[in-house]
Order: structure tokens, then sequence, then C-alpha cells
């Protein structure tokens, strides 16, 4: 059974980063395929920076339409 976050059904994983994974993802009610990039809590928590930290990775997301 696939993992389900939200609207979301996790597929495979892609790809992976210093930052995390990224996986395919269906949304289920539009049934429109997407990336979904998985980032580890430990990343939150070792971050100096924390609030740049998460902007930066919104706004990078945001451009190439990962959710």
């Amino acid at each position: 059974m696939k993992k389900q976050i939200e609207n979301y059904v996790l597929g495979k994983s892609v790809g992976a980063g210093s930052y995390g994974k990224v996986h395919l993802g269906e949304n289920i009610k539009t049934k429109e395929t997407v990336a979904i990039k998985i980032i580890p809590n430990r990343m939150f928590y070792q971050s100096k920076n924390l609030d740049k930290f998460v902007k930066n990775e919104i706004n990078s997301l945001k451009k190439i339409n990962i959710v």
C-alpha cells in the first residue's frame, strides 16, 4: 500500500540530495502527477538559520513546481 500525505499519494523515489528525497506523487483529487520532496525533521533542527533555510527551500521548490 502506498503512503498518503494529505491529498497526495507518494510513489517511487526519483532522487535524493543533501536536504532530502524526491518522490513521484499523484494528487488524489486531480490525478495530476507531481514531485514531492521529503525533508527530514533533523534538517530543521540542525539548521542555524532555520528561517532562511525554510524560505530558500520554499522559493526554490515553487519555481520548479514541487509539492
